[in-house]
């Protein structure tokens, strides 16, 4: 065998071709084929089958190496608390794993609660809208997530992000699945979002929401005193002082990935008008 066909050969099954058959020709005197032409032929033939036999030899090894390593999901984990239901949770920093559930924990949300959220008709996040949810610095820009103890699915998101000209102040906000609003998810994350901007040195907030949204409003008491307010076009606006509140969540890993490509101040544009950003998703998901 050439050097050329057992480097072909090596290469199987993956990006060498078959090996090309000569076509057959009718020999002078009225043979289909030369005796040698024959020989050839046969011995090609079997070697195409008994590849074909490899290659599938082959991917049924490598379908069951790809389960054999495919792990399970890892195990919901954060600071365990219970609601007054008796429903068990978890809180903890959000970290870039999340992404996924992010998503879907968002494409859940019941457009009245997404509206209520950004203040905008959101059809659905972006990629990069996702990164940049997920993908925090933990001082700057600050996110905790609550999830179910027993099927670690989404269950509530707090977060702020501190004011580029001045650190003590950040904006805040927080959003609950519908199912599990009216539980206490949202008051259990606001007491340790603000626990933890004061571990950072934020002294206030600023929060808006719709001017109606009581469950809001008692939601942003949570977070502190609020010291100023004001109503604008039909949203509300808050600035809360920090008020002490239960020891936070454990601090996020020091490790944690930092996204270089999402400023402060892209972060307090989004923070301060998300519909800048997420208004321009179209009216339905793609």
């Amino acid at each position: 065998m050439s050097s050329d066909a057992h480097s072909h050969r090596s290469l199987m099954p993956g990006t060498s071709p078959p090996p090309t058959l000569r076509h057959p020709a009718r020999a002078a005197h009225g043979r289909y084929m030369s005796n040698d032409l024959e020989r050839e032929y046969a011995t090609l033939a079997d070697q195409l089958d008994a590849l074909e036999q490899d290659i599938r030899r082959a991917r049924r090894t490598s379908r069951r190496a790809q389960a054999q390593r495919r792990e399970p999901p890892p195990a919901p984990h954060g600071e365990p608390a219970r609601l007054a239901d008796g429903a068990r949770i978890l809180i903890r920093p959000i970290e870039a794993g999340d992404a996924q559930e992010l998503r879907r924990g968002f494409d859940r949300l019941s457009a009245g609660s997404r509206y209520q959220r950004f203040l905008a008709p959101i059809a659905y996040l972006t990629q990069d809208q996702i990164d940049f949810l997920t993908h925090v610095d933990h001082t700057t820009h600050e996110a905790l997530v609550a999830v179910d103890a027993s099927t670690g699915e989404g269950v509530g998101i707090a977060r702020f992000i501190r004011d580029e000209r001045d650190f003590t102040r950040a904006d805040a906000a927080l959003v609950v699945a519908d199912g599990w609003q009216g539980r206490g998810v949202g008051t259990l994350l606001a007491e340790r979002l603000a626990a933890r901007a004061r571990t950072v040195g934020v002294k206030s907030f600023t929060a808006r929401m719709l001017a109606g949204n009581h469950a809001a409003r008692r939601l942003v008491k949570q977070l502190g005193e609020t010291i100023h307010e004001r109503e604008v076009e039909g949203a509300v606006f808050f600035t809360t002082r920090v008020c002490e509140h239960a020891a936070p969540v454990a601090a996020p890993p020091q490790h944690v990935a930092k996204r270089s490509h999402a400023s402060l101040r892209h972060a307090l544009e989004l923070a301060r008008h998300p519909g800048r950003r997420l208004a321009h998703a179209p009216a339905q998901s793609p």
